[in-house]
């Protein structure tokens, strides 16, 4: 973030992501982001009432950032969030930081609940990457839930032993998954695969920061 542009509860997510990278989310105390972040903890709770809404957070501003990558070497926006989730699924099998930090996430959450709005990334990601080929309101709730509980699963399994995959391949894996839990067009991994192939094969991964969320 751009120190002249950035606002107060920016600069909290900001020190928040860097101490949950650096020290775990759960080894990272309110106290530690108010010293670092330079402000009183009450400030920290006039935007944030409890750590898991920093969590969340900073779990789409990840996202985002994976996709604003994306977006430099993708054009097309129906297209540039597969890319943004292959660069995630990138940094998870090749960051440890990263890993243990989106794994504790579904080892804390591991059940969807819509009703209390959780988890709120999972929605918002969801709608992003595959609003050009579905309406979610159409997708039943239970089907929407599902496909949450298979992503931990397959967080859980890649965890376990990461070296055992590749970023390609997850990602298709995960994409075809998805397509037949929410029960979309069975020809959309295919298409996808057809137009993202070719960007994930120009992209540096160089350009793929494994030092950060």
């Amino acid at each position: 973030m751009d120190p002249a542009n950035t606002t107060t509860k920016e600069e909290i997510l900001d020190v928040s992501m860097r101490l949950f990278y650096e020290k775990g989310y759960h080894q990272t105390s309110f106290q530690d982001i108010s010293r670092e972040a330079h402000v009183y903890r009450g400030t920290i709770y006039y935007y944030y009432k409890e750590k898991n809404m920093l969590r969340q957070d900073a779990l789409v501003e990840h996202f985002r950032r994976c996709f604003r990558l994306a977006g430099e070497y993708c054009k097309d926006e129906r297209y540039a969030p597969f890319l943004a989730h292959y660069i995630q699924w990138y940094k998870f099998l090749h960051d440890p930081k990263s890993r243990r930090f989106i794994a504790d996430y579904f080892e804390d959450e591991p059940i969807y609940q819509e009703e209390k709005g959780l988890p709120r990334c999972y929605t918002l990601v969801s709608r992003l990457a595959y609003r050009p080929f579905f309406i979610q309101e159409n997708i039943p709730a239970l089907a929407f839930a599902s496909a949450y509980g298979y992503i931990g699963g397959l967080i859980r399994l890649i965890d376990s032993d990461p070296s055992a995959y590749t970023a390609e391949n997850v990602f298709y894996e995960c994409l075809s998954s998805l397509v037949k839990l929410w029960g979309l067009d069975d020809t959309i991994p295919e298409k996808v695969r057809s137009v993202v192939d070719p960007y994930i094969e120009r992209l540096p991964k160089d350009r793929i920061d494994l030092t950060s969320l």
